[in-house]
């Protein structure tokens, strides 16, 4: 059988589609007929297992028997894990088991993040028109004023207590004398 195919690559285009492309085996088995075999799995919703990719995933032009070293795999979800493997073959191969040392795999792992949930916390309307925040908003609010206030009042209470302490020692040490 032929040596597997060398530096398998996956680059997506897009949220769905995927390109992989592949160069051809050092050896092809002492055979010129090599042909490839692509198997798509994507990783179980639970677990750590993988599963074919089902019949929403659309390879083009075929799985099975190719010539070229690319396909585009279409249907595929961006944030789910995907396993590519694929296998060199040649009219001898074919007559044995599937062989390892034949196949070349590449794990694509989420390649866009899920959308972020925001919650938004509608504001309270009172009867005379006026908009205030609602509850939750109005402590976090007053939270960040106080802070900011502290912070910036600190170094004058700072100044003052230092002002307060100078002119108390220099009476202290002016009765002293």
């Amino acid at each position: 059988p032929p040596s597997a195919p060398l530096n398998l690559t996956s680059t997506p285009v897009n949220d769905s589609v995927l390109i992989l492309t592949w160069d051809p085996p050092h050896d092809g088995g002492g055979r010129k007929d090599v042909t490839y075999h692509l198997k798509c799995e994507r990783k179980a919703e639970m677990g750590i297992q993988w599963e074919l990719c089902g019949n929403n995933t659309v390879i083009l032009p075929d799985s099975n028997g190719l010539n070229n070293t690319s396909v585009i795999i279409l249907g595929l979800n961006p944030q789910c894990d995907y396993r590519l493997s694929v296998r060199a073959c040649n009219d001898i191969s074919t007559l044995q088991e599937a062989s390892h040392s034949s196949t070349a795999t590449v794990i694509m792992h989420r390649w866009k993040n899920p959308p972020v949930v925001i919650t938004v916390i509608p504001a309270l309307i009172n009867l005379d028109g006026e908009t205030t925040p609602a509850p939750a908003q109005k402590s976090s609010f007053y939270r960040s004023i106080w802070f900011i206030v502290v912070i910036l009042l600190s170094p004058v209470l700072l100044a003052a207590v230092i002002f307060v302490g100078t002119c108390f020692l220099c009476r202290s040490y002016t009765k002293l004398r």
